[in-house]
């Protein structure tokens, strides 16, 4: 309700409006029909290459990953969860960005690839003491 807006915010609307940026319907401020891109705007990630998921049975679309997590989470022989439910990866498309997911009955795992390097070192040179590094006062 307009009467209840403040002074300077609702001179900032009606900047907005005669703009057309934005469009008065209905008692309610709305973007204009022509600016709305909300269906264009991913809000999930910035990526703008996805692989969609595909069920093997009837290969409908199951979920969208973003091509910097799809080689971590949809390689050939993955268990992906899905709305908990359990998926084997059986093939990936590289160039589709397309990957197919068989549903499994029952599985009590899924799987993740390791994403980081583990350093273990071989062979301890030397060590020293770090002393008093820290002090209060």
């Amino acid at each position: 309700k307009t009467k209840n807006l403040p002074k300077l915010f609702l001179s900032c609307i009606n900047e907005l409006v005669r703009r057309g940026e934005i469009e008065y319907r209905l008692g309610l401020y709305a973007a204009h029909p022509i600016l709305n891109n909300e269906k264009k705007i991913q809000l999930r990630t910035i990526d703008p290459i996805q692989f969609q998921v595909h069920s093997s049975i009837n290969n409908v679309k199951l979920d969208e990953i973003p091509y910097s997590r799809a080689f971590y989470e949809l390689y050939q022989g993955a268990i992906y969860m899905h709305q908990a439910k359990p998926f084997l990866i059986t093939k990936l498309d590289i160039k589709k960005y397309i990957a197919i997911a068989q549903p499994l009955k029952h599985c009590a795992y899924y799987t993740s690839a390791q994403n980081h390097t583990d350093a273990d070192p071989i062979d301890i040179l030397d060590i020293w003491p770090l002393g008093n590094i820290c002090r209060t006062g």
